[in-house]
């Protein structure tokens, strides 16, 4: 049975919607990277908080979840944190713990740069994950309920020109909403 032209048109179009559907996952996000700024408990109020209209976020798409891409310092080869890192945690905690994010639940990724195998770095990255989780239900009493946790390793590089580039040593928070 030889197809004709509509048939043609819809596995085109099915095929289409399939692959842009697989290709979602970061263009749903709205993120805020600070990199190496430390942001105020404001600021990550500011940028988490999917009820609020600040500065040009009013002209994003309210559908994409809210997401803060943070340079979590933690010691080479190592999911300890540094005090730097407690230092940006504990204005995020602070975030987390207000009334304007209190009844959100959010996603915690770990991520690392290309240096490494590959395995290695998705431990390394679950790892920096849980031990961001467990500082913020440790230090804040957050129900860890409303915390997720979850190590992309070396997929979803900030710098893919750059993969060995610490830029790509992250921990990035997403608003998983109510």
């Amino acid at each position: 049975m030889k197809p004709t032209l509509s048939s043609l048109r819809i596995l085109v179009f099915s095929s289409t919607m399939l692959f842009a559907a697989s290709q979602a996952g970061a263009s749903d996000l709205d993120v805020t990277n600070y990199g190496k700024k430390v942001p105020t408990t404001q600021e990550f109020i500011n940028a988490l908080d999917s009820n609020l209209s600040v500065g040009t976020r009013s002209l994003s798409d309210p559908a994409k979840k809210r997401s803060v891409s943070l340079g979590i310092e933690f010691k080479r080869n190592s999911y300890e944190l540094t005090q730097s890192a407690q230092e940006v945690l504990n204005r995020l905690g602070g975030a987390l713990a207000s009334p304007q994010l209190s009844k959100h639940k959010f996603m915690i990724e770990g991520h690392t740069d290309a240096t490494g195998g590959e395995q290695y770095n998705q431990k390394l990255s679950e790892e920096r994950a849980m031990t961001v989780k467990n500082y913020l239900v440790n230090v804040f009493g957050i129900d860890g309920s409303r915390l997720e946790e979850v190590g992309k390793g070396e997929t979803d590089l900030l710098d893919p020109d750059s993969p060995d580039s610490g830029e790509n040593r992250r921990v990035q928070i997403i608003n998983m909403g109510e």
